[in-house]
């Protein structure tokens, strides 16, 4: 209970410090919730439709396309844009991997 209650309690201290937060993919409401309300307050910006003042709610979230990621940064706003794949990165076929 230690150590696991001080760090489920003060995860919205952790939220606040970070400048830059990113949305992968989600797969619980917990967290779906968390970022539904923080974008809720931001201005969300698609950048592959070039739209801008989107409302992206906690459901699309959870469902989100995997090609595609929600960046938060402080003071700017939101975009919702798509993920890189490293596959295409030069150094990509110099690292040990099992894609």
């Amino acid at each position: 209970m230690g150590s696991e209650m001080c760090i489920r309690d003060r995860y919205d201290v952790v939220w606040a410090i970070c400048d830059v937060k990113i949305c992968f993919g989600i797969n619980d409401m917990y967290t779906s919730d968390f970022f539904s309300k923080e974008l809720q307050r931001i201005n969300v910006m698609d950048i592959a439709d070039k739209k801008a003042g989107i409302i992206i709610t906690r459901e699309e979230l959870m469902f989100m396309p995997e090609n595609e990621c929600v960046v938060i940064i402080n003071d700017f706003g939101a975009i919702v844009d798509r993920k890189y794949d490293l596959r295409n990165h030069l150094l990509f076929s110099k690292i040990n991997h099992h894609v």
